[in-house]
């Protein structure tokens, strides 16, 4: 990858606050990569972490509920 790139990553998380962003910008091999196989990794991994944000706020929601 190129330093613009990595760059546009690295604006992705300005606070530097999201572990997974800041998982890649660690990597080693980063420059060594694709921009694109990043990307992908990056969106499969976010959408993964969504996911589950949405199912445990479901489930929160629903105890929540029962409980009142």
């Amino acid at each position: 990858m190129t330093q613009d790139q990595i760059n546009f990553i690295r604006g992705l998380d300005p606070q530097g606050i999201d572990g997974t962003i800041s998982t890649v910008l660690l990597d080693k091999n980063l420059a060594n990569a694709s921009f694109e196989t990043v990307l992908k990794f990056l969106v499969q991994r976010l959408f993964q972490e969504k996911l589950y944000l949405v199912q445990q706020n479901i489930e929160l929601s629903n105890k929540s509920f029962k409980e009142n």
